[in-house]
């Protein structure tokens, strides 16, 4: 498309400036021994490196002045990481110079243990519980089992393929393959079977529902995604730019089309649909969004996030949020301790929530201003077991090996149960639309009885008529809500993205501040705070996040709250205007009858199901049903953005959560030395990642071909606790490989979905591989040609010469084909497809021939 990019390297090789297709320059220096000693974004902000005799980084110092430092034994192992601000973990070693002990800067300790393989086999937190895991004689994971003793196992085939995966309670998930090692046939332990078919680039071209409905997708021939066709044979169908980039959506059943617009480092910077909908998207130099329609963000030096909508964001010098100003005068005030952990939340009022842990890091007490303090108890396999509200009651579950709830004794005002609501039959078509509702060809509920659902062409839900009453909605350019009138009153939400997950930190009512929403710094909302008396209600949640009872400032109970599983109320009293009831810690909010919005979705708690698809087409059987809600399993699961059901995060320990990372981080160990080998040129990693970033952004979420992740989604569901990998992948206690700089990408894009977000996380990795092999035939290629022309210039004989000359012709031959493949990396081509035409070209980095 006539963009160019560069990258600019000495004699050394060393990389000293990477200019993309908007110009924008990312300078780095060395010192005498070749390491990376500062880099410089281009809006000119300097991160510096330090180095000791060895050669090992021992200071990392952001373009703010806040030092990181890091010290190593007499082995040369690191020993010590001290952060920003100032907490040091340390570590200790066995014999053989394996990692046994990690101690955080409160002075807990987590040990390991290895078998004699070398393999990590026990696990142990600071209280002495122990995750044991068995592995086969090939190294590989066969069995983890709990503190509590229960066991969740693997299998593998013949060819080292995963064969099965089972649970504490013997549920079964089986992996069947086609002879090229495609994935063919999926079992749950149900019975319910999916199969895939694939052509011969192995492309997926079908999977088949457990109900024997079919979804087929076609590919071009550089193997790109372009149609995609449900079972009642509407037709979804992409079109690609000569840089592989989605540039139009066609969507089925004459709906109207979708145009992409790019700037030309890869940002998308337009949407424009055929409707009449147009959103428009700005970056800064760095890439990173500053404004769209409906929102604003600001960032300071290190990326870090300092204004979201109008809301001020302070920050320590570790990044963490100190202050939120909501409004001139309206403060929330955050305090840490030196494991990174919040204890303490306090308003411009004086009120507010203080936070107690166990040694492990769980929580265990939540104090409040009004008096009312919450307890939580876990079993040994870190689920909460009681969560007692004090003098307002408490609930106690009883689980089994699985986590899952058996028995609940609820002492709560509103208790009743799920016999008092009436049943509700249901009937589907192939694509999974209730029989008795009118859907378009996209998928979307837009009649059901007396209801009725008005879609814009980017799935926003426009005006809808539940219960006799009419209700608007606007949104941002991100898709959220930003605007809900109703009866004559319109409701106004502001967007705080600084927060874990976004969170909705201001309601308007008639342009005037009505409510300020408190959360913890994850995003978990807490209390509000009515803006015309400065009045307070305190949420009060059970096991799933739903909201129970609202307190106020005396401690009384002005609401309450009981719902069947899949969020139908059951019984309630008191406050009516409060939108965060079931579902409530996680920013779901009600909206009329059964219908609650979701940011991504809106969702039917009647039906139990969403309301349109999925945008995620994964290949896992309950996937394949795109309305599906938390895996059909709410006691376990939640779903409170619209994208992918998560583990209830109230119902799991850090313990645990810790536990499976340092299993995740050995068998993905491959992929952790490729993190490590960027450690000195973490400029190529941010600008490459950038680049992934915009074609993720133009093409994921836009329907890529599904299914990628299958093992992860199995884990998810099945295996042991089933965690989401994005949660195991932001744990920073024993982060030891994730450095700062990636903390600080993961946080920047903390605002976006959590499905996308875990996925992009993997995605990544993956990527950075393979482009990192493609980087390094690159380079080899660079120097084996420039030593064939050196060779070919001190040649005597014209014998000698013609023979270089053909070796020349060759290394530039393997040259060119080494930078088109990587250049092709670089914006975002698919490491699996063939090389397009449009990628070859004459490279653009710098040529340097001896003479």
């Amino acid at each position: 498309d006539g963009s160019t990019a560069a990258l600019v390297y000495d004699d050394a090789d060393n990389l000293l400036q990477l200019v993309d297709e908007n110009g924008h320059i990312t300078a780095m220096s060395y010192d005498a021994n070749g390491n990376l000693a500062a880099e410089t974004d281009p809006a000119g902000n300097t991160t510096m490196f330090a180095y000791d005799g060895n050669d090992r980084l021992i200071s990392i110092t952001d373009p703010l002045g806040n030092q990181e430092v890091r010290s190593y034994d007499a082995l040369g192992r690191l020993a010590s990481v001290t952060d920003r601000n100032g907490n040091t973990r340390t570590q200790a070693y066995d014999v053989r110079g394996r990692l046994v002990a990690v101690t955080d800067a409160s002075g807990q300790t987590w040990s390991r243990a290895y078998d004699s393989e070398g393999v990590i086999s026990v696990l142990t937190d600071p209280v002495g519980r122990s995750f044991s895991f068995e592995s086969d004689s090939l190294g590989r994971l066969i069995r983890v089992t709990t503190p509590a003793g229960h066991s969740a196992t693997r299998s593998y085939d013949p060819m080292g393929r995963i064969a099965t995966i089972s649970d504490a309670l013997g549920r079964t998930v089986t992996y069947s393959y086609e002879a090229r090692g495609l994935l063919e046939r999926l079992t749950l332990s149900d019975g319910s079977t999916a199969s895939y078919s694939y052509d011969a680039l192995g492309n997926l071209t079908a999977a088949v529902d457990p109900a024997g409905n079919t979804w087929t997708s076609s590919y071009d021939n550089q193997g790109r995604l372009i149609s995609y066709t449900d079972p009642l044979a509407n037709v979804e169908q992409l079109e690609y730019d000569s840089r592989n980039r989605i540039r139009r959506v066609i969507y089925p059943g004459g709906l109207g089309t979708q145009d992409i617009s790019y700037d030309p480092v890869g940002n998308i910077v337009g949407r424009s649909y055929s409707d009449g909908t147009t959103l428009s998207y700005s970056f800064d130099a760095n890439d990173r969004l500053t404004a769209a329609d409906g929102l604003s963000l600001a960032y300071d030096a290190n990326g870090e996030i300092t204004e979201s909508n109008g809301i001020i964001v302070q920050r320590d010098a570790g990044g963490r949020i100190t202050r939120l100003t909501l409004a001139p005068g309206k403060t929330i005030d955050y305090a840490y301790d030196a494991a990174d952990r919040v204890t303490s939340v306090t308003d411009w009022l004086g009120g507010g929530i203080t936070f107690s842990y166990d040694a492990s890091g769980r929580p265990t007490t939540l104090t409040r201003s009004n008096g009312v303090n919450t307890s939580l108890d876990h079993n040994p396999d870190g689920w909460v077991v009681s969560i007692d509200h004090g003098s307002l009651g408490g609930i106690t579950l009883t689980r089994d090996a699985a986590g899952q709830i058996t028995a609940a004794s609820r002492n709560l005002p509103e208790v009743g149960t799920a016999a008092s609501l009436s049943n509700v039959s249901l009937s589907v078509d192939a694509a999974n639309q209730l029989t008795d509702g009118v859907y378009d060809a996209a998928g979307r509920l837009t009649a059901r009885g007396a209801e009725t659902y008005d879609w814009d062409l980017a799935s926003r839900l426009l005006r809808y008529t539940v219960g006799g009453s009419l209700v608007q909605a606007s949104y941002d350019a991100l898709g959220l809500r930003i605007a809900r009138s109703e009866g004559g009153q319109t409701h106004e939400y502001v967007w705080n993205h600084a927060l874990g997950q976004s969170g909705i930190s201001i309601e308007r009512l008639q342009g005037t501040d009505r409510y300020y929403y408190v959360h913890d710094p994850a995003g978990n909302l807490l209390y509000r705070i009515e803006a015309a008396s400065g009045a307070r209600q305190f949420y009060h949640y059970d096991e799933q996040g739903n909201t129970v009872l609202l307190s106020d400032d005396g401690g009384s109970v002005v609401a309450s709250y009981a719902y069947s599983p899949f969020g139908r109320v059951i019984a309630s009293t008191g406050v009516t205007d409060n939108p965060f009831t079931w579902q409530g810690r996680f920013g779901v909010m009600y909206e009329s009858g059964d219908l609650y919005y979701m940011q991504a979705r809106y969702y039917s708690a009647e039906t139990g199901r969403f309301i349109s698809r999925d945008p995620d087409r994964s290949i896992v059987p309950h996937r394949l049903n795109p309305y599906v809600y938390a895996a059909n399993n709410p006691l376990l699961f939640r779903d409170s953005g619209g994208l992918a059901e998560q583990l209830n995060a109230a119902s799991m320990s850090d313990a645990t959560l810790r536990a499976l990372l340092e299993k995740y981080e050995q068998r993905r160990k491959e992929v952790a030395r490729v993190i490590n080998r960027w450690n000195k040129e973490l400029e190529r990693r941010e600008h490459l990642r950038r680049r992934a970033n915009a074609a993720f952004r133009s093409g994921f979420e836009l329907h890529q071909v599904p299914g990628a992740f299958l093992e992860m989604d199995m884990m998810q569901s099945l295996f042991s606790a089933g965690l989401d990998t994005l949660a195991i992948m932001m744990d920073k206690s024993l982060g030891e490989h994730y450095y700062p700089e990636l903390d600080r990408l993961d946080r920047q894009i903390g605002s976006i979905k959590a499905e996308l977000n875990r996925r992009e996380s993997v995605r990544k990795q993956l990527r950075e591989a393979e482009i990192d092999k493609a980087r390094q035939a690159y380079r080899d290629a660079i120097r084996a040609h420039r030593g064939a022309i050196r060779d070919w210039l001190r040649a005597k004989s014209p014998e000698e010469k013609q023979a270089l000359r053909e070796r020349v012709n060759e290394l530039r031959i393997k040259r060119e084909e080494a930078t088109r493949r990587f250049k092709f990396l670089q914006e975002g081509g698919d490491p699996s497809a063939p090389l397009p035409v449009e990628s070859i070209v004459p490279e653009l980095s710098p040529i340097v021939i001896i003479s």
